[in-house]
């Protein structure tokens, strides 16, 4: 199913699409209203200049990938340190279920910035796939989730934090860098 809103797109109640998803939101704002859009374990991207996100669950496909990206010629940031784009705060990617979480922005100039993430068991394994830079402008935790970094240019802490990527005690995975500097 795919669903292109031009003025944003809003939920005015639970949908359950049963079906692999896309959400459009031509750069403008998706917001679910207070209700779960589920997919039945179908892979759902959502695509949106902003989101506005209030229920325990917002997003469910099961079994399946979830992935956010930021329209083109903006950035994306996750966490409650981190800020600019498309931004989903920590208590967001708590409203999430999944068998994986990608974020990703889609122009060559635009870069994801991360910090001030807790464990989130709801999606697994994160993927963050930047047209440009990933930032680390804070700490980030993925507890015993495996992740992968993807930068068109390269990964940074952004300063002047401290910042670190964290996992918990658990068998220890490889944070994976394709095409990325870390500095």
């Amino acid at each position: 199913m795919n669903l292109t809103g031009a003025g944003g797109i809003a939920l005015t109640g639970a949908a359950n699409t049963n079906a692999k998803t896309v959400l459009d939101a031509t750069g403008q704002a998706y917001s679910d209203g207070g209700f779960t859009l589920t997919t039945g374990s179908n892979a759902l991207t959502v695509t949106a200049g902003s989101l506005a996100l209030s229920a325990t669950t917002a997003f469910n496909s099961g079994a399946a990938a979830t992935t956010f990206a930021a329209a083109s010629g903006s950035s994306l940031s996750a966490g409650d340190v981190a800020s600019g784009g498309m931004h989903l705060t920590d208590a967001d990617l708590g409203r999430i279920v999944a068998n994986g979480l990608t974020l990703k922005t889609t122009g060559a100039g635009d870069d994801i910035i991360l910090g001030g993430i807790t464990v989130h068991n709801g999606f697994g394994a994160l993927t963050v796939s930047a047209g440009r830079n990933v930032l680390f402008a804070g700490n980030v935790n993925l507890g015993a989730n495996s992740s992968t970094l993807n930068a068109g240019a390269r990964s940074t802490r952004a300063p002047p934090s401290p910042s670190r990527l964290t996992r918990s005690a658990a068998p220890p995975q490889a944070v994976r860098r394709s095409t990325a500097r870390m500095s």
